[in-house]
């Protein structure tokens, strides 16, 4: 009875070993065929926002400049994307026959980790959950508050993430005809893609209502004198995404995304939202 029992457990033993390390295995087997790419992104980002602690006049500038830099690696299975971006405009205000600017630098980075929901994939289309962070860094040069014309803040949010993934790969050669002109495409890539970002957890490192603290009497005036870190407001934010991939593994992206996000405080409320048209080349590391 002993040796019959000492065989089984022995079994049962093996058994589990081989069992995770087929699992443990095939794990390794999927990060290793997992695509990444290093992320190169140029575009414009026509943004507008609002500083009530100053002024309730809404600054809007139409050609900001965009670039991004960032490391992506997916597949059918998880995402993951982690990367900085950088932004510069002057912002304008009219009114009364009198402009004011202010100009402006943005400046943030970014972690995402997103896993497929298997129950949600259907044929070509799957859904990816999980969770993002972002930390953005603003500031802002206008003249015209005088002695505020300095402005800065710190927004970091923890965001819930969904993306919907949409495989548009044409998978045939076709020759097609338009008029007289013969032409012939070839199996390609591509893929299409929305992400959506909505904030649970909203922070900022603020000041109060005008910018002028108690250090800016003195000789020696801080720059972030008056600041907190407060939890309140919302950010939301989404992308939407064609890609086409190229034989040498690297691809091409065209790109819309929009952010907006606000602080909670009044009357020191800041409001800022930004609509960003880009173009992304990615480098394919696993050549």
């Amino acid at each position: 009875m002993k040796i019959n029992y000492l065989v089984t457990l022995m079994l049962i033993t093996t058994s589990s070993s081989v069992w995770a390390w087929g699992v443990d295995s095939t794990h390794k087997a999927l990060r290793k065929q997992r695509a990444s790419y290093v992320k190169v992104t140029m575009g414009l980002a026509p943004t507008n926002f609002r500083d009530f602690s100053t002024s309730p006049l809404v600054y809007r500038s139409p050609l900001t400049f965009h670039a991004a830099l960032g490391y992506e690696r997916e597949d059918s299975l998880r995402y993951t994307f982690i990367g900085a971006d950088f932004n510069r405009g002057i912002a304008f205000n009219s009114i009364n026959n009198e402009t004011a600017t202010s100009t402006f630098y943005r400046s943030s980075i970014s972690f995402s980790r997103l896993y497929a929901i298997p129950a949600l994939a259907i044929d070509k289309f799957h859904v990816k959950v999980g969770g993002s962070a972002n930390i953005t860094g603003n500031y802002r040069l206008n003249a015209s508050l005088g002695n505020n014309s300095n402005g800065q803040e710190i927004i970091g949010t923890l965001f819930a993430s969904a993306q919907g993934v949409m495989d548009i790969s044409r998978t045939k050669e076709k020759n097609k005809k338009f008029l007289f002109i013969k032409y012939h495409l070839n199996p390609i890539k591509r893929q299409l893609d929305y992400h959506l970002n909505i904030g649970v957890l909203n922070t900022n490192y603020r000041n109060g209502f005008v910018y002028i603290g108690q250090s800016d009497l003195t000789t020696d005036p801080e720059t972030f004198d008056g600041y907190k870190w407060r939890v309140n407001g919302f950010r939301m934010n989404t992308s939407l995404r064609y890609t086409k991939y190229f034989s040498s593994g690297n691809a091409l992206q065209f790109s819309y995304a929009w952010d907006a996000y606000f602080t909670g405080d009044e009357p020191e409320k800041f409001e800022m939202a930004q609509h960003v048209l880009g173009v992304s080349i990615l480098f394919n590391t696993r050549k």
